[in-house]
């Protein structure tokens, strides 16, 4: 297969509406497709998490400012996801925890991507997606890899470089936001919590 081919077919596949409306509804809110879906993230959070969870905690994990962390809370409470509770310590500071509801929304949500990442790769038997896994995996280390980057940007003039360096730096911003906030959490828990499952919930 020639490479402008497989190119292609890479594209291709990004495009379709199947692929980008479920990557959309995962990602963002059921009624707005305009900002990522934190109450989603902060659900998959505190359903891993043993303990309540202060706001404070909450703006760190997922980077965003005390106002809003506010708003998230008041909107989950409105839903019935979470509840407040008071900490049994310090009665100013108000912890946030899972409700049943809450598990239950995030199981219903997961059933329906499981359902669809069933439908979608059943194209391929096992073998067929193991090394499809592979080779995706491997794609995804080159493409991020310092000497591709270096020889893809020899070809760049100074505005598409200046670009490219802000989508780079926006997302070693994120990722380093994100880890600071898991650091953040396991400290105030006392002990390792399962965070997996979050970050396969914010990368899906």
């Amino acid at each position: 297969m020639e490479n402008q081919e497989l190119f292609d077919q890479i594209l291709r596949l990004t495009r379709q509406p199947s692929i980008w409306f479920t990557a959309m509804i995962n990602n963002l809110g059921r009624d707005e497709f305009s900002r990522p879906d934190n109450s989603r993230r902060l659900l998959r959070i505190l359903s891993t998490s043993a303990q309540p969870i202060s706001a404070g905690t909450i703006a760190d994990i997922l980077a965003i400012r005390p106002a809003s962390v506010t708003q998230l809370i008041k909107k989950l409470v409105t839903d019935e996801y979470v509840e407040r509770i008071k900490d049994a310590h310090d009665a100013r500071i108000v912890l946030v925890q899972i409700t049943d509801l809450g598990r239950q929304y995030l199981e219903e949500r997961d059933a329906e991507r499981e359902d669809f990442e069933r439908d979608l790769f059943s194209v391929f038997d096992a073998k067929e997606r193991e090394q499809f896994t592979k080779s995706l995996v491997k794609l995804n280390e080159h493409v991020g890899s310092e000497s591709f980057i270096k020889a893809m940007t020899q070809h760049m003039d100074p505005r598409q470089r200046q670009l490219f360096a802000h989508l780079q730096k926006n997302n070693r911003r994120m990722n380093v936001h994100m880890a600071r906030g898991m650091q953040h959490a396991r400290r105030h828990m006392g002990h390792d919590e399962p965070w997996h499952d979050f970050f396969n919930d914010n990368l899906k």
